[in-house]
């Protein structure tokens, strides 16, 4: 248990002041208890420490504290109720990990979200399953907190226990990096802070795959891959980085930035293919586009953006399952591709089972399911340049593994 990275929390209710408790973690994945009121609960800490269990909280590890349920919302951050044929608004705490990981790169990163009161009278395995997944796709933990009637014996935290294995079993998956054509730049602190964060979250529900960049040391190692840039900050980046935009752009990139900021670079041919709102101009090979008016509303940011890149640098599109984002890594060597599919909806739709799209050159694809333990090839259909397959379901959380 020295490796904070392999510990998996479990926050100890205080009502819980047995040691003969501690019996149905045996042989589970839990490893580390946290105690909010240590005297009371002095004799389990004192049975677990026995038993091999760490009590605290590494120093190094990077806790979430404002984490949220995952699920489908009836409302969304601009207070909207999502309509029955519009695509309904997911909760999910992927952007928070990615942004946890790009401030401090290495270190551990652990949700805590406890369990709405209102849902716990109708709390199913799957609800434990995807709260497990939510994290454990994007290389995070959740910190499971039971209440004092949960009982460790039940079939919802056998699903937990099972759903924290299958991650635990593709440990490797925790090495892939995310895939990413769209560089989005920012202190993510300041006046950017609710601008730069709800952008990330808002593209993470779009399925674009970003990579979240902090402005200072764009080297072109962090650039490699990226097609546009999308600078949120209103404050110039340092000479260096502003170097490194330029030749971006110059090479082919596209660079979407603030009027202030796009005014550094140079000059070019005024371009009229862009959508409402944003200004375009050719510069060398690539693009610069500016909002008309100052960014205000991060819905508009985050489509205009998608817009401006287009739907061609998607690695994979999703049909007939609104309530699942893709989140696609790579693994280090670049041979295989990894599909996150959660499903916040919990179910399917089973008059229209969900297929993904994905690009011509896949030859082999290999689904998985939570908690699970086997894997299948799924067959692939070329179609119109691209190939598709069909998922068997749309279970609470599954991923394709692409070659």
């Amino acid at each position: 248990m020295d490796d904070p990275k392999r510990l998996i929390p479990m926050r100890w209710p205080a009502a819980w002041s047995e040691p003969s408790r501690l019996a149905a973690l045996e042989g589970e994945p839990i490893n580390c208890l946290l105690f909010d009121d240590p005297a009371a609960c002095a004799a389990v800490r004192q049975a677990a420490l026995r038993k091999g269990f760490a009590v605290e909280q590494p120093a190094s590890v990077q806790r979430i504290t404002e984490g949220i349920w995952p699920g489908l919302a009836r409302q969304s951050g601009r207070g909207t109720v999502a309509a029955p044929t519009g695509p309904p608004w997911l909760d999910s705490n992927g952007w928070r990990i990615r942004l946890a990981q790009t401030l401090a790169p290495g270190k551990p990163v652990w949700i805590d979200a406890a369990v709405p009161s209102d849902l716990i009278p109708m709390l199913g395995p799957q609800h434990l399953a995807l709260a497990v997944a939510d994290a454990a796709a994007y290389g995070a933990i959740w910190v499971f907190q039971p209440w004092p009637s949960f009982d460790l014996a039940s079939t919802a935290c056998r699903t937990l226990f099972d759903t924290l294995k299958f991650f635990e079993a593709h440990a490797d998956w925790r090495g892939f990096l995310p895939w990413a054509r769209l560089g989005i730049v920012s202190s993510f602190q300041g006046d950017s802070e609710f601008l730069s964060g709800e952008v990330l979250n808002l593209a993470s529900r779009r399925g674009l795959a970003y990579r979240a960049l902090l402005p200072a040391g764009l080297k072109p190692g962090a650039l490699a891959g990226l097609r546009a840039l999308l600078l949120l900050d209103e404050a110039p980046p340092p000479a260096p980085d502003l170097a490194a935009i330029h030749a971006f752009v110059q090479s082919g990139g596209l660079v979407i930035a603030p009027s202030g900021v796009a005014q550094l670079l140079p000059a070019g041919t005024v371009l009229h293919n862009t959508p409402p709102g944003y200004r375009a101009r050719g510069v060398g090979k690539g693009r610069v586009a500016e909002p008309v008016e100052p960014w205000s509303d991060p819905y508009e940011v985050a489509g205009s953006v998608h817009a401006l890149l287009s739907r061609r640098n998607d690695y994979a599109a999703i049909f007939n399952a609104q309530s699942m984002t893709p989140f696609v890594q790579q693994s280090p060597d670049g041979r295989r591709t990894l599909i996150h599919l959660p499903n916040y909806a919990l179910r399917s739709n089973p008059g229209a089972l969900p297929s993904v799209r994905l690009p011509a050159a896949a030859r082999k694809v290999r689904w998985y399911v939570a908690p699970l333990e086997e894997s299948r090839e799924l067959p692939l259909v070329a179609t119109e340049g691209f190939h598709e397959v069909q998922l068997p379901d749309a279970p609470v959380y599954s991923a394709l593994s692409v070659e």
